[in-house]
């Protein structure tokens, strides 16, 4: 066989060989006189199985093959390693591809942190802008109202100076009567400039210096004399004007006279002595006193609702008053979530067994009445042709049709609402809180006699006509605090319940009246 010229072959190949397929016996043992070298070139050489990473790098130079070695030239183990393929060369290209995917990837990483920091610059720049845009058109609007507001106050100005220009042309058109003289009033929160000059006033008070009647005014000097003293007149005094009458006018001289009083002379006008006082605002409620200054009103208070202490008070008692009963109905509730409907009970026997004893507000509630009835109910407990108890709830303006009670008897209680009672030929009303009976083999009726749903707790019970005597007494006791929402069933041979005839007007079908 010749090895050194042979094909490359695999380790597959080398399996199936013949060499491998013949007996171990068979083989030519190795002498002790050939050196390792020969040994070594005995064994069929092949080419190294290309590795993973080769396969997927196409641009990965191929590997030269290893060199070919003659069949009588000695080779060594050295000159066949050299020419396989080195494995550092290997693992150094490896590591070297992972550092630059390493890098890649940091560098992916890095400008990702940059396009997101980048987006979220953008987007705050966007939000700073809108902010400005926002804070400028409000500053724009305050201004335009700023400068309405001022418009406004100079229309208003303006339009006051009018009337006040208007006003004082007004009264200087008129004739000049009475002389200015200084304004001697308190001071009032009104500016007196706002207020036209008085008219002169149409009846002057007269003066406290006037002569006797029959002589002539006489003509006074450019210089008033002195005062002189008062005389006595002889003449006896007159009786005074009757009562309602005022001054008379009296062409007499006149003695006390001011410096300016020769210049009015021959107008025939004289100088009141009054004392004057600007036109008073009213709305403003001011006032003169008794030495003629100008009382400001009181303080105006700008109040748009007044709170009245008792009423405060009532709301305050009403609030506290409801936040009680709702505390006090959570407080029912919880306790109604810790019952237990089931019971231990024993039986006649003695054997013991759970039965529902106990139906809480929850299991008690009874389902909207359905259109097209009457009324609805729900059964609480019975007794199989003894006793049956449960509620019963009649819709607005309907009824439960008459029937007779054969042998039951019945015993109501009238949890909400008002109900008509007919009975054989009897009829009352009973209201919310009230209970009555229906005997044993009378015809009844029960007609909604309030403005809401009529809900009943009831308990029948059945006496049969062997075991009933008419001295005995069938009592029926009915709890004094109903459960709550609910109906029942009819016993065996009972009154039937589920008749729900439609009425047009109860209240008037059975009034005999």
């Amino acid at each position: 066989m010749d090895i050194v010229n042979s094909e490359p072959v695999s380790p597959k190949n080398l399996l199936s060989s013949s060499l491998r397929r013949q007996p171990y016996a068979s083989q030519p043992l190795p002498n002790d006189d050939h050196s390792d070298n020969e040994i070594y070139n005995e064994i069929p050489k092949s080419q190294p199985l290309p590795s993973r990473r080769q396969h997927k790098r196409k641009s990965r130079p191929a590997t030269p093959p290893p060199p070919q070695r003659d069949e009588n030239s000695p080779a060594s183990m050295q000159d066949f390693d050299e020419g396989l393929p080195d494995e550092n060369d290997n693992r150094e290209s490896e590591e070297r591809h992972a550092r630059e995917e390493e890098q890649a990837r940091i560098e992916e990483k890095k400008q990702k942190e940059q396009e997101k920091k980048k987006a979220t610059e953008t987007k705050k720049r966007d939000k700073e802008k809108a902010e400005r845009e926002r804070r400028r058109k409000e500053r724009r609007a305050q201004l335009e109202r700023e400068k309405k507001r001022q418009q406004e106050e100079e229309e208003e100005n303006s339009r006051e100076q009018e009337r006040l220009s208007r006003l004082k042309s007004l009264s200087k058109g008129k004739k000049k009567q009475v002389a200015e003289e200084p304004s001697r009033v308190s001071p009032s929160p009104i500016p007196e400039e706002q207020y036209p000059e008085p008219e002169p006033e149409a009846y002057p008070e007269p003066l406290e210096d006037i002569q006797e009647e029959g002589q002539s005014r006489e003509a006074s000097p450019a210089v008033p004399p002195k005062r002189q003293r008062r005389r006595r007149s002889p003449t006896p005094p007159q009786s005074p004007l009757p009562e309602g009458q005022g001054w008379v006018a009296k062409t007499t001289s006149l003695t006390r006279q001011d410096s300016n009083y020769s210049d009015q002379i021959g107008t025939g006008v004289r100088r009141s002595k009054r004392r004057r006082i600007r036109p008073l605002a009213s709305w403003a409620l001011e006032r003169t006193d008794f030495y003629g200054n100008v009382v400001g009103g009181p303080p105006i208070f700008n109040q748009s609702h007044f709170v009245d202490e008792g009423e405060k008070k009532r709301h305050a008692k009403e609030t506290a008053k409801k936040r009680e009963k709702e505390k006090e109905a959570e407080y029912y509730r919880t306790l109604d979530e810790k019952t237990k409907p089931a019971v231990l009970i024993r039986d006649d026997q003695g054997k013991e067994f759970k039965k529902d004893l106990v139906f809480t507000a929850k299991r008690s509630h009874v389902g909207k009445i359905k259109e097209g009835k009457l009324f609805e109910f729900k059964k609480f407990f019975t007794e199989p042709d003894h006793m049956a108890s449960g509620l019963l709830v009649i819709d607005k303006d309907k009824h439960k049709p008459s029937k007779s009670s054969g042998d039951n008897t019945y015993v109501f209680y009238v949890i909400e609402g008002a109900a008509k009672i007919i009975v054989h030929e009897s009829q009352f009303v009973v209201c919310q809180g009230g209970t009555f009976n229906i005997p044993r083999f009378n015809v009844y009726s029960i007609i909604n006699y309030g403005l809401g749903p009529l809900k009943m707790f009831f308990t029948q019970i059945r006496i049969p006509p062997n075991n009933y005597n008419e001295t005995d007494e069938v009592t029926t006791v009915a709890t004094t605090s109903p459960v709550a929402d609910g109906s029942f069933s009819n016993l065996t041979n009972k009154v039937d319940l589920s008749d729900n005839e439609s009425v047009s007007s109860n209240r008037v079908l059975y009034d005999s009246d």
